[in-house]
């Protein structure tokens, strides 16, 4: 396996699954923002699941705005890595995307579970607070990892409001039991749409930083680039 390509797919699909910084029409040039964004990440880091949904957030406008989407994208990087032994020239990670508006039907019970989930994620109590770590130290979760469990990451923003929030739970887990329905309401909600009308953009996602090189800032007027 050329490390080159290696590391070049595992940061592209690194970044695939974080999510564009803005998802555009092509046609219209307005553009979608993320609103939620839940990650679930298969034990040993085989499997990333990214489910998202995105509001029009164009400037300038009052009408004819672009209809709320999902954003559903799998990717095994275990298995791509798995691949690329066999593929060595392949220099673009194999992902499974799927981009669509929200199906009316179905619009209102993804509304209201939105709004759940949110105060499920406020109310969250299994978040355990802890001191300044001074010896690598951190909180101690509670998982039974003789049962399934997920290690899972959650984003909200609303406005001025934006939430972010990891950890790691057993499917009895009554937030991880929430955050798989949400995740099984978007497969079910979601309508495909004509993938060549959209794009993503990415606004770090540069010749420069696949290259690996880095900004570092020295607490001077400059800013250099670290060659990983």
């Amino acid at each position: 396996m050329k490390r080159t390509n290696s590391r070049r797919i595992l940061k592209i699909g690194n970044k695939l699954v974080e999510g564009p910084s803005a998802i555009f029409s092509i046609s219209k040039e307005d553009w979608l923002e993320k609103d939620l964004q839940i990650t679930f990440y298969e034990p040993g880091m085989k499997k990333i699941e990214s489910y998202s949904i995105w509001s029009d957030d164009s400037m300038n406008k009052e009408n004819d705005f672009l209809s709320p989407m999902i954003r559903i994208l799998t990717w095994n990087k275990h298995e791509d890595l798995e691949n690329l032994r066999e593929n060595a020239q392949r220099n673009f990670p194999i992902i499974d995307l799927k981009l669509g508006e929200i199906n009316q039907d179905k619009f209102e019970v993804v509304n209201n579970d939105f709004i759940n989930l949110q105060k499920s994620i406020v109310n969250n109590h299994n978040y355990i607070p802890y001191k300044i770590s001074t010896k690598r130290d951190s909180a101690e979760i509670e998982i039974d990892y003789e049962k399934d469990y997920l290690d899972f990451s959650i984003y909200v923003r609303n406005g001025m409001q934006t939430l972010n929030f990891s950890s790691s739970g057993n499917k009895t887990n009554k937030l991880v039991n929430d955050l798989i329905r949400m995740k099984e309401l978007l497969i079910e909600s979601i309508e495909i749409v004509n993938l060549s009308n959209w794009k993503e953009r990415y606004y770090e996602l540069t010749e420069e930083y696949l290259e690996g090189k880095i900004p570092e800032w020295y607490y001077k007027n400059e800013i250099k680039n670290k060659n990983s």
